[in-house]
């Protein structure tokens, strides 16, 4: 990578990101998946340089001697009219990727509250957790007291000891219930555990029964490997940290490229003020902050067919701002994925869905369709309804059915507050799927075209997914436990223990 753009030196603007009191406090900006919970520290504005500040100071019209730490997070996602933008673009390159990693770590985490809670895909992972506790809350008094030598290493390893498939479920809930436990609770343990980027086990090649092609031409003519991880995800090898193209890396792969999007957007788009080199910002913002980041960048490079960096340094804003929308485009499919009901259904997981779309893509400028992005979506459809792709609204309808289920399902846990709370997603999510119904896609890539998340609320698309309230405190201690008896090695009876006193064994 280059070690200046545009006259900026960039390992000046990685030392001035990294080396101050605002890199401690962007890491502590977060969403978890689990809880939903978006975290913004409340020093965050208050750790950022002087010039930085009052540029905030300028778009809020915040007194200088007032208070930042009792803004809200969302507060900084204001708008930017013409006068903000010409005040931006006279700050110092340092300055100005300051401010856009401020911007972006906040709205970073509101993409992902919106796409993990308004979409089928978002479906499968919440009713997926709560089948999981449903599943220990069964079995837990049967491995603690029968089998304690599952608990010497992580669970996990345990859960994926035996062949997958239907056949071997088959088998193992025939032997006794040991291996019915064993069943029960692999599904949706393995399916979080791989979502959110684990190790790939049971790694077979190809896709489903097809093994004809055994690779995949996308962006840049690259040649991809296709394999299957744990009759779970058909994806490719050697993109992404996992060393395959995993759920997560869609989903923060698709956050990075809409926050490119706002940036863009925020600076004045096609037309920035004099003197902002948009592209140049990006670049800018790209290599301080996602530099040697493929959990983020691989989503982007696979459709792009090169790295972030090739493609911002080329100077080509058509290109750039193409290639930004496909990916964006691209991911929105993508998480139309619903909660499977028939085997073939694996077709339509995250990482196919992406594969599909990002195929078409490359083989039809999404720009020779008449209505544009949306068109693009409606294409890739038409292209793969021989695989089993489904209308939108049929994958929507699918979600809806399996939400209700489990929500009837969750009747059964014992817990007050965790039924509750996850009546409390689950209904919250089935509302927003529902309101969708008879829209399809509703927008070309899930958010409003500024690409602030902030634009998207709206009280019919998000029935009161923006108002969500904070889970209770019991679970995050649940996910805290569940994190140790899953993936820790060693300290049984610590587990033991504890697995036994949370379900009253």
């Amino acid at each position: 990578m280059s070690t200046e753009s545009d006259g900026a030196p960039l390992q000046v603007v990685r030392e001035h990101l990294t080396y101050g009191t605002l890199d401690k406090e962007l890491k502590k900006t977060s969403y978890s998946w689990t809880t939903t919970k978006i975290s913004v520290p409340p020093t965050l504005l208050a750790a950022m340089s002087k010039m930085a500040q009052s540029f905030f100071w300028f778009l809020l019209e915040i007194p200088t001697s007032g208070d930042t730490k009792a803004l809200r997070g969302d507060q900084l996602l204001a708008p930017w009219d013409p006068e903000s933008r010409r005040y931006f673009a006279e700050l110092e390159p340092e300055v100005q990727v300051e401010i856009c990693a401020c911007v972006c770590a906040i709205s970073h985490e509101w993409i992902h509250h919106f796409d993990l809670l308004g979409t089928p895909f978002g479906a499968n992972l919440h009713g997926k957790l709560c089948r999981e506790y449903l599943a220990f809350q069964k079995w837990a008094p049967l491995l603690t007291q029968k089998c304690p030598d599952v608990f010497d290493g992580p669970l996990m390893d345990w859960l994926a000891s035996t062949p997958a498939g239907p056949d071997a479920a088959q088998a193992l809930v025939g032997s006794g219930p040991l291996g019915h436990a064993q069943v029960e609770l692999r599904g949706p343990v393995r399916f979080y555990e791989v979502v959110h980027g684990a190790f790939p086990r049971h790694v077979t090649t190809g896709w489903g029964e097809n093994t004809t092609f055994p690779t995949i031409k996308l962006g840049g003519d690259r040649q991809y490997e296709k394999i299957t991880v744990n009759e779970l995800w058909s994806t490719i090898r050697g993109a992404g940290p996992d060393g395959y193209l995993s759920p997560r890396d869609i989903v923060e792969g698709r956050a990075f490229v809409l926050n490119l999007l706002f940036i863009w957007h925020l600076v004045g788009g096609a037309d920035p003020p004099d003197g902002m080199d948009a592209l140049g910002l990006l670049r800018r913002y790209t290599a301080a902050y996602y530099e040697d980041s493929p959990r983020y960048t691989a989503a982007l490079e696979v459709v792009a067919g090169q790295t972030v960096d090739d493609l911002l340094a080329s100077g080509d804003t058509d290109l750039v701002q193409r290639e930004l929308t496909t990916t964006a485009v691209i991911t929105w499919y993508a998480l139309q994925s619903p909660p499977p009901i028939e085997r073939d259904d694996v077709l339509q997981g995250i990482t196919a869905r992406f594969l599909y779309a990002a195929k078409v893509a490359k083989d039809n400028d999404w720009r020779s369709f008449k209505d544009g992005p949306l068109r693009l979506l409606e294409g890739v459809d038409e292209h793969f309804a021989e695989v089993g792709s489904k209308p939108c609204d049929a994958l929507l309808r699918q979600s809806v059915q399996v939400l209700e289920l489990t929500r009837t399902e969750n009747a059964a846990c014992s817990a007050p507050e965790v039924r509750g709370w996850y009546e409390k997603v689950l209904s919250a999510i089935q509302r927003t799927l529902h309101a969708r119904i008879g829209d399809g896609y509703w927008s070309p890539w899930g958010l409003a075209f500024s690409g602030n998340p902030i634009d998207h609320v709206d009280d019919t698309i998000n029935a009161g997914i923006g108002q969500l309230e904070d889970a209770p405190a019991l679970m995050t201690d649940w996910y805290e436990l569940r994190a140790l008896v899953l993936r820790k090695q060693g300290r049984r009876e610590e587990k033991i223990s504890q697995l036994r006193s949370w379900f009253s064994v």
